[in-house]
Protein backbone atom coordinates (compact mmCIF):
# COMPACT_ATOMS: atom_id res chain seq x y z
CA UNK A 1 0.00 0.00 0.00
CA UNK A 2 1.26 3.10 -0.77
CA UNK A 3 1.47 6.39 1.91
CA UNK A 4 2.05 9.99 1.92
CA UNK A 5 4.26 11.27 -0.21
CA UNK A 6 4.85 7.53 -2.39
CA UNK A 7 1.49 8.53 -3.51
CA UNK A 8 2.21 11.57 -5.92
CA UNK A 9 5.68 9.62 -7.24
CA UNK A 10 3.09 7.23 -8.78
CA UNK A 11 0.80 10.01 -9.46
CA UNK A 12 3.64 12.03 -11.43
CA UNK A 13 4.94 9.03 -12.99
CA UNK A 14 2.38 8.38 -14.86
CA UNK A 15 0.38 11.27 -15.35
CA UNK A 16 3.73 12.85 -17.06
CA UNK A 17 5.05 9.29 -18.65
CA UNK A 18 2.22 8.40 -20.29
CA UNK A 19 1.36 11.96 -22.07
CA UNK A 20 5.28 12.33 -22.84
CA UNK A 21 5.01 8.86 -24.29
CA UNK A 22 2.20 9.85 -26.79
CA UNK A 23 4.27 12.61 -27.68
CA UNK A 24 7.06 11.17 -28.06
CA UNK A 25 4.72 8.61 -30.83
CA UNK A 26 3.72 11.22 -32.76
CA UNK A 27 7.07 12.81 -33.29
CA UNK A 28 8.06 9.45 -34.81
CA UNK A 29 4.97 9.13 -37.02
CA UNK A 30 5.82 12.83 -38.38
CA UNK A 31 9.73 12.45 -38.67
CA UNK A 32 9.54 8.66 -40.49
CA UNK A 33 6.49 9.91 -42.61
CA UNK A 34 8.37 12.57 -44.26
CA UNK A 35 12.24 11.02 -43.85
CA UNK A 36 13.27 14.21 -41.51
CA UNK A 37 14.95 11.30 -39.03
CA UNK A 38 18.31 13.09 -37.90
CA UNK A 39 20.47 12.62 -35.13
CA UNK A 40 18.55 14.08 -32.40
CA UNK A 41 16.07 11.81 -33.36
CA UNK A 42 18.22 8.98 -32.31
CA UNK A 43 19.46 10.19 -28.79
CA UNK A 44 15.78 10.90 -28.28
CA UNK A 45 14.82 7.31 -29.07
CA UNK A 46 17.81 6.24 -27.09
CA UNK A 47 16.31 7.89 -23.92
CA UNK A 48 12.96 6.72 -24.44
CA UNK A 49 13.46 2.92 -22.14
CA UNK A 50 15.90 4.32 -19.84
CA UNK A 51 13.34 6.72 -19.12
CA UNK A 52 10.64 3.83 -18.67
CA UNK A 53 13.06 2.13 -16.63
CA UNK A 54 13.27 5.23 -14.82
CA UNK A 55 9.45 5.50 -14.21
CA UNK A 56 9.25 1.85 -13.29
CA UNK A 57 12.38 1.70 -10.41
CA UNK A 58 10.15 4.85 -9.42
CA UNK A 59 7.34 3.30 -8.65
CA UNK A 60 8.56 0.02 -7.44
CA UNK A 61 10.99 2.40 -4.60
CA UNK A 62 7.91 4.11 -3.82
CA UNK A 63 6.03 0.72 -3.39
CA UNK A 64 8.89 -0.36 -0.94
CA UNK A 65 8.74 2.72 1.01
CA UNK A 66 10.24 5.84 -0.51
CA UNK A 67 7.92 8.80 -0.22
CA UNK A 68 6.21 7.31 3.03
CA UNK A 69 6.80 8.48 6.94
CA UNK A 70 8.24 6.47 9.31
CA UNK A 71 5.29 6.51 11.56
CA UNK A 72 4.10 3.96 8.91
CA UNK A 73 7.37 2.22 9.38
CA UNK A 74 5.40 -1.34 8.74
CA UNK A 75 5.12 -0.79 5.50
CA UNK A 76 9.19 0.46 4.43
CA UNK A 77 11.28 -2.05 3.51
CA UNK A 78 14.57 0.15 4.04
CA UNK A 79 16.68 -1.80 2.07
CA UNK A 80 14.67 -2.30 -1.07
CA UNK A 81 13.41 1.41 -0.65
CA UNK A 82 17.19 2.18 -0.75
CA UNK A 83 18.20 0.21 -3.67
CA UNK A 84 15.42 0.49 -5.94
CA UNK A 85 16.13 4.93 -5.43
CA UNK A 86 19.48 4.13 -5.95
CA UNK A 87 18.72 2.49 -9.45
CA UNK A 88 16.53 5.35 -10.29
CA UNK A 89 19.01 8.08 -9.53
CA UNK A 90 21.57 6.55 -11.90
CA UNK A 91 18.56 6.02 -14.30
CA UNK A 92 17.59 10.22 -13.93
CA UNK A 93 21.28 10.85 -15.04
CA UNK A 94 21.25 8.62 -18.03
CA UNK A 95 17.81 9.46 -19.24
CA UNK A 96 18.32 13.50 -18.98
CA UNK A 97 22.03 13.41 -20.44
CA UNK A 98 20.50 11.69 -23.61
CA UNK A 99 17.49 13.80 -24.15
CA UNK A 100 19.14 17.25 -23.46
CA UNK A 101 21.70 16.10 -25.66
CA UNK A 102 19.09 15.92 -28.24
CA UNK A 103 17.55 19.20 -27.29
CA UNK A 104 21.58 20.49 -28.66
CA UNK A 105 21.24 18.24 -31.81
CA UNK A 106 18.07 20.24 -32.71
CA UNK A 107 19.41 23.53 -31.97
CA UNK A 108 22.40 22.24 -33.71
CA UNK A 109 20.09 22.36 -37.15
CA UNK A 110 19.71 26.14 -36.80
CA UNK A 111 23.04 27.40 -35.66
CA UNK A 112 25.16 25.11 -37.56
CA UNK A 113 26.87 28.17 -40.29
CA UNK A 114 26.65 30.63 -37.28
CA UNK A 115 30.29 29.30 -35.73
CA UNK A 116 29.75 31.63 -32.97
CA UNK A 117 26.56 29.79 -32.37
CA UNK A 118 28.42 26.23 -33.03
CA UNK A 119 30.56 26.83 -30.75
CA UNK A 120 28.26 27.61 -28.48
CA UNK A 121 26.85 24.21 -28.66
CA UNK A 122 30.10 22.24 -28.70
CA UNK A 123 31.14 23.66 -25.63
CA UNK A 124 27.75 23.83 -23.47
CA UNK A 125 27.00 19.80 -24.77
CA UNK A 126 30.47 18.55 -24.34
CA UNK A 127 30.61 20.28 -20.34
CA UNK A 128 27.57 19.10 -19.42
CA UNK A 129 28.12 15.38 -21.43
CA UNK A 130 31.61 15.51 -18.77
CA UNK A 131 29.64 16.51 -15.40
CA UNK A 132 27.44 13.78 -16.51
CA UNK A 133 29.61 11.05 -17.39
CA UNK A 134 31.89 12.12 -14.01
CA UNK A 135 28.82 11.88 -12.25
CA UNK A 136 27.60 8.69 -13.47
CA UNK A 137 30.74 7.07 -12.63
CA UNK A 138 31.26 8.36 -9.08
CA UNK A 139 27.19 7.39 -7.82
CA UNK A 140 28.28 3.82 -9.33
CA UNK A 141 31.76 3.81 -7.41
CA UNK A 142 30.23 5.34 -4.35
CA UNK A 143 30.74 2.15 -2.67
CA UNK A 144 32.26 -0.96 -2.92
CA UNK A 145 31.05 -3.59 -2.80
CA UNK A 146 28.25 -1.37 -4.72
CA UNK A 147 25.66 -3.24 -2.62
CA UNK A 148 26.72 -1.43 0.51
CA UNK A 149 24.34 1.59 -1.31
CA UNK A 150 21.73 0.43 0.05
CA UNK A 151 22.62 -2.60 2.37
CA UNK A 152 25.63 -1.33 4.23
CA UNK A 153 28.49 -3.79 5.80
CA UNK A 154 31.53 -4.28 7.49
CA UNK A 155 34.49 -3.79 5.66
CA UNK A 156 32.42 -1.50 2.81
CA UNK A 157 34.41 1.49 1.32
CA UNK A 158 32.01 4.46 0.67
CA UNK A 159 32.40 8.16 -0.24
CA UNK A 160 31.81 10.23 2.66
CA UNK A 161 27.85 11.72 2.10
CA UNK A 162 29.57 15.29 1.76
CA UNK A 163 31.36 14.49 -1.68
CA UNK A 164 28.29 13.03 -2.80
CA UNK A 165 26.51 16.03 -2.01
CA UNK A 166 28.90 18.54 -3.85
CA UNK A 167 29.01 16.07 -6.65
CA UNK A 168 24.45 16.61 -7.08
CA UNK A 169 24.66 19.93 -6.27
CA UNK A 170 27.36 20.50 -9.26
CA UNK A 171 25.47 18.35 -11.49
CA UNK A 172 22.10 20.46 -11.06
CA UNK A 173 24.17 23.58 -11.82
CA UNK A 174 25.46 22.32 -14.74
CA UNK A 175 22.02 21.24 -15.59
CA UNK A 176 20.65 24.51 -15.23
CA UNK A 177 22.97 26.38 -16.92
CA UNK A 178 22.84 24.21 -19.78
CA UNK A 179 19.07 24.71 -19.94
CA UNK A 180 19.05 28.18 -19.84
CA UNK A 181 21.70 28.30 -22.84
CA UNK A 182 19.71 26.11 -24.80
CA UNK A 183 16.45 28.47 -24.20
CA UNK A 184 18.36 31.81 -24.64
CA UNK A 185 20.63 31.01 -27.97
CA UNK A 186 17.80 31.17 -30.66
CA UNK A 187 16.89 34.65 -29.39
CA UNK A 188 19.42 36.37 -31.75
CA UNK A 189 19.03 34.04 -34.36
CA UNK A 190 15.59 35.22 -34.01
CA UNK A 191 15.71 38.66 -33.13
CA UNK A 192 14.61 40.56 -36.93
CA UNK A 193 12.24 37.65 -37.71
CA UNK A 194 8.88 39.03 -38.38
CA UNK A 195 5.87 36.76 -36.73
CA UNK A 196 2.33 36.84 -36.50
CA UNK A 197 0.06 36.93 -33.23
CA UNK A 198 -0.44 33.30 -33.89
CA UNK A 199 3.45 32.32 -34.11
CA UNK A 200 4.22 34.23 -31.50
CA UNK A 201 1.88 32.90 -28.97
CA UNK A 202 3.22 29.03 -29.69
CA UNK A 203 6.94 30.14 -29.34
CA UNK A 204 5.62 31.65 -25.97
CA UNK A 205 4.27 28.16 -24.72
CA UNK A 206 7.06 26.29 -26.60
CA UNK A 207 9.58 28.85 -24.41
CA UNK A 208 7.67 28.71 -21.15
CA UNK A 209 7.55 24.65 -21.26
CA UNK A 210 11.22 24.98 -21.76
CA UNK A 211 11.70 27.04 -18.93
CA UNK A 212 9.88 24.23 -16.83
CA UNK A 213 12.73 21.78 -17.05
CA UNK A 214 14.98 24.31 -15.86
CA UNK A 215 12.92 25.14 -13.03
CA UNK A 216 12.21 21.32 -12.51
CA UNK A 217 16.19 20.87 -12.14
CA UNK A 218 15.90 24.25 -9.87
CA UNK A 219 13.79 22.52 -7.28
CA UNK A 220 15.54 19.82 -7.21
CA UNK A 221 18.53 21.09 -6.22
CA UNK A 222 17.10 23.14 -3.63
CA UNK A 223 15.41 20.07 -1.97
CA UNK A 224 18.94 18.29 -2.20
CA UNK A 225 20.40 21.44 -0.27
CA UNK A 226 17.35 21.06 1.44
CA UNK A 227 17.57 17.52 2.46
CA UNK A 228 21.59 18.09 3.63
CA UNK A 229 20.97 21.31 5.71
CA UNK A 230 18.40 19.41 7.69
CA UNK A 231 19.85 15.89 8.13
CA UNK A 232 16.65 14.72 7.12
CA UNK A 233 15.92 12.14 10.01
CA UNK A 234 12.75 11.04 8.08
CA UNK A 235 14.82 10.14 5.09
CA UNK A 236 12.47 7.81 2.93
CA UNK A 237 9.79 10.53 2.90
CA UNK A 238 12.22 13.49 2.47
CA UNK A 239 13.88 11.70 -0.70
CA UNK A 240 10.40 11.52 -2.34
CA UNK A 241 10.91 15.28 -3.40
CA UNK A 242 14.04 14.29 -4.83
CA UNK A 243 12.57 11.71 -7.30
CA UNK A 244 9.63 13.64 -8.17
CA UNK A 245 11.46 16.50 -9.76
CA UNK A 246 13.96 14.25 -11.51
CA UNK A 247 11.24 12.42 -13.41
CA UNK A 248 9.54 16.38 -13.51
CA UNK A 249 12.45 17.26 -15.22
CA UNK A 250 13.32 14.04 -17.48
CA UNK A 251 9.03 13.79 -18.69
CA UNK A 252 8.79 17.11 -19.38
CA UNK A 253 11.94 17.13 -21.17
CA UNK A 254 10.84 14.24 -23.45
CA UNK A 255 6.92 16.33 -24.03
CA UNK A 256 8.79 19.50 -25.03
CA UNK A 257 11.29 17.96 -27.62
CA UNK A 258 8.40 16.36 -29.08
CA UNK A 259 5.67 18.64 -29.16
CA UNK A 260 7.96 20.92 -31.13
CA UNK A 261 8.00 19.00 -34.14
CA UNK A 262 4.36 17.96 -34.41
CA UNK A 263 2.89 21.79 -35.81
CA UNK A 264 2.74 19.79 -39.39
CA UNK A 265 0.23 17.12 -38.01
CA UNK A 266 -1.86 20.19 -36.13
CA UNK A 267 -1.83 21.78 -40.16
CA UNK A 268 -2.99 18.23 -41.40
CA UNK A 269 -6.09 18.38 -39.29
CA UNK A 270 -6.57 21.74 -39.18
CA UNK A 271 -5.98 22.39 -35.29
CA UNK A 272 -3.12 25.12 -36.23
CA UNK A 273 -3.06 27.38 -39.13
CA UNK A 274 -5.61 28.00 -41.79
CA UNK A 275 -7.32 24.91 -43.65
CA UNK A 276 -6.25 26.85 -46.90
CA UNK A 277 -2.76 26.55 -45.83
CA UNK A 278 -2.24 23.61 -44.89
CA UNK A 279 -2.45 21.60 -48.14
CA UNK A 280 0.05 23.93 -49.82
CA UNK A 281 3.91 23.11 -50.48
CA UNK A 282 5.81 25.48 -48.44
CA UNK A 283 7.24 27.34 -51.08
CA UNK A 284 3.92 28.26 -52.38
CA UNK A 285 2.77 29.39 -48.78
CA UNK A 286 5.87 31.58 -48.07
CA UNK A 287 4.05 34.87 -49.82
CA UNK A 288 0.67 33.91 -47.60
CA UNK A 289 2.81 33.84 -44.52
CA UNK A 290 5.19 36.86 -42.74
CA UNK A 291 8.29 37.13 -44.16
CA UNK A 292 11.10 35.67 -42.68
CA UNK A 293 14.10 37.08 -43.26
CA UNK A 294 16.30 35.13 -41.03
CA UNK A 295 15.78 32.51 -43.74
CA UNK A 296 18.47 32.16 -46.21
CA UNK A 297 21.21 33.80 -43.82
CA UNK A 298 20.67 31.56 -41.12
CA UNK A 299 21.59 28.03 -42.39
CA UNK A 300 22.93 27.17 -46.24
CA UNK A 301 23.58 23.38 -45.89
CA UNK A 302 20.20 22.35 -47.23
CA UNK A 303 21.90 19.52 -49.17
CA UNK A 304 24.53 18.75 -46.82
CA UNK A 305 25.12 14.93 -46.13
CA UNK A 306 25.26 15.37 -42.80
CA UNK A 307 21.87 14.73 -41.02
CA UNK A 308 22.43 17.55 -38.28
CA UNK A 309 23.34 20.23 -41.29
CA UNK A 310 19.83 19.99 -42.86
CA UNK A 311 18.46 23.28 -43.72
CA UNK A 312 16.05 24.57 -40.93
CA UNK A 313 12.92 26.11 -42.24
CA UNK A 314 10.19 28.85 -41.66
CA UNK A 315 8.60 26.06 -38.73
CA UNK A 316 11.70 25.23 -37.39
CA UNK A 317 12.85 28.77 -36.71
CA UNK A 318 9.82 29.75 -35.11
CA UNK A 319 9.98 26.56 -31.98
CA UNK A 320 13.60 27.30 -31.86
CA UNK A 321 12.94 29.15 -28.47
CA UNK A 322 12.04 26.41 -26.53
CA UNK A 323 15.82 24.55 -26.14
CA UNK A 324 16.24 25.36 -29.84
CA UNK A 325 13.68 23.09 -30.84
CA UNK A 326 13.89 23.89 -34.40
CA UNK A 327 12.35 21.13 -36.64
CA UNK A 328 11.80 20.07 -40.44
CA UNK A 329 8.68 21.12 -42.03
CA UNK A 330 6.54 18.39 -42.90
CA UNK A 331 3.29 19.15 -44.64
CA UNK A 332 0.88 15.49 -44.34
Amino acid sequence: MLYDASRAIVGIVVGLGVPALILFALRVYVRTRKSAWGIDDWLLTASIPVAIAFAIACIISAANGVGTRLNHSDAVNFTDAAKWFFIAESLYLFSIWLVKLSFGALLYRLASTKRGFAWTLYVTMAVFSIVTLVTICMLLSSCRPISANWDPVPGAKCFSPEILFRMSFANGIVNIVTDWIYALLPIPLLWNVQMNLRTKVSVCILFSMGVFVSVAAMLRVNFTVAYKSTGAPDYTYHVANLAIWAYNEVAIGIAVGSGSTLRPLFNHFGAVGSSSEGSYPLEERSSRRDTWKAGSSIVESQHSKDPMLRRPNENEAHHAASYGACSREMDL
